[in-house]
């Protein structure tokens, strides 16, 4: 009887221990357990921990850049490739490209730097042939009488455009100061015994007259009429002055028939305010006259 009731203990203690061990083998499947390292001395021990799931960083192979311009349309045909594309390969393909274009245009530049090498004796030929090349004829820039660049042979500026008198030539008394002098001018030859200059300007005067008056100008060499043109001149100065003057005195005269209008008003405002004052008063016997 002992030992039929020993036999299903022992039973139970080895499916116990079976589980305990399934246990703790799938426990030790998953953690990662250290591994003793015998160094040079037995007594002095290196513990290092091991795991199979994670890679080392010299294992892990890092993805390489692209440098050429070959590489990066490469990438970017792979990307493109893609049918549909998450925001990580959008953002990949963006910076691929703005690459591409920045290489591109670095090489460009790059180019364009770079002077092509001439041989000596073609670089002797080339500078022979341009200095026998005959230098054109540079015309001298032309100006007419005011000053302003002409660039034809004829002047069109001032074609349509009539040509304003002197202010001088208007003024009747400047055109007399101006005969004046003339006379004068004359006398003095006259004096010198100069007959043949004082022709010669009387003819001057006399064509420079007629081809005003060709032109449609009024010509004003009569002292008498321009005298009467400047007493003419100073009555209308004469009579415009009274006349402001007159303007000037009805003004100030209507300023102060206005200004006293008002103060009369005020005044006359202020006392029929007073007399309503005190014919209430009254009514109300606060008033006794």
């Amino acid at each position: 009887m002992t030992q039929q009731k020993k036999i299903p203990k022992i039973k139970k203690i080895k499916e116990e221990l079976n589980k305990e061990f399934t246990f703790l083998k799938n426990v030790f499947s998953v953690m990662s357990l250290p591994l003793q390292m015998k160094g040079e001395n037995e007594d002095n021990m290196d513990i290092e921990i091991v795991n199979d799931n994670e890679k080392s960083n010299e294992d892990v192979e890092m993805p390489k850049r692209a440098r050429s311009i070959a590489e990066l349309e490469e990438k970017l045909e792979k990307i493109k490739s893609q049918k549909k594309l998450s925001f990580k390969n959008k953002l990949q393909k963006k910076s691929l490209s703005s690459k591409l274009n920045k290489k591109i245009k670095k090489t460009e530049r790059v180019k364009a730097k770079v002077k092509p090498v001439v041989d000596k004796p073609f670089a002797d030929m080339l500078k022979a042939s341009v200095e026998e090349k005959p230098k054109p004829n540079i015309a001298k820039p032309v100006f007419n009488n005011e000053g302003k660049l002409v660039f034809s042979k004829f002047d069109f500026a001032n074609v349509g455009k009539r040509e304003r008198p002197n202010k001088a030539e208007k003024d009747p008394k400047k055109i007399l100061e101006n005969l004046k002098q003339q006379e004068e001018r004359l006398k003095q030859l006259e004096e010198k015994e100069d007959s043949s200059k004082v022709k010669e300007i009387k003819e001057k005067i006399a064509w420079k007259n007629v081809l005003q008056k060709a032109e449609g100008q009024k010509v004003k060499d009569d002292p008498i009429l321009l005298k009467k043109t400047i007493k003419k001149m100073d009555q209308k100065k004469k009579q415009s002055k009274k006349q402001w003057d007159t303007r000037v005195q009805n003004v100030e005269q209507k300023k102060t028939e206005r200004q006293k209008k008002r103060s009369e008003n005020i005044a006359k405002k202020k006392k029929e305010k007073k007399s309503k004052i005190i014919k209430t008063s009254i009514k109300r016997g606060r008033v006794v006259i």
